[in-house]
């Protein structure tokens, strides 16, 4: 998928979808189980919902013929629970436009890294 299409279609996606939907269910889930929305109840639907996200992201890799090996998943989960970390807690915040600008700058920055070693198949010095 190109640059474009992960800013304005995947990423925008990912924020409705996993902070919008999941993470505000967790977190409503949590404040009714809770009586309360502390800040342990939104951190965990944070935690929670990048999770997920990050999960979500391995499928996607496989799918466009990316080997799945144990350092990328690995890589991939602890990058995306991150980041889905950060944009969680810019949703819980600022809302979500903050965390769907957050989100359309990481490929942004991560795009070049991608087509220097994922495009030719070479691993990073």
């Amino acid at each position: 998928m190109g640059l474009t299409a992960r800013v304005l279609a995947g990423d925008i996606f990912e924020e409705v979808a996993f902070r919008w939907g999941l993470m505000s269910l967790i977190a409503w889930l949590g404040s009714k189980l809770f009586r309360s929305t502390t800040d342990p109840v939104i951190w965990g639907s944070i935690l929670l919902a990048a999770s997920a996200s990050a999960l979500a992201h391995i499928p996607g890799a496989a799918a466009i013929g990316i080997q799945p090996t144990p350092a990328l998943v690995t890589m991939s989960l602890v990058i995306n629970l991150l980041a889905g970390t950060l944009f969680g807690w810019l949703f819980w915040q600022y809302g979500l436009l903050a965390a769907m600008i957050a989100h359309a700058l990481f490929p942004v920055v991560w795009f070049p890294f991608e087509k220097r070693w994922v495009g030719t198949g070479e691993e990073p010095d």
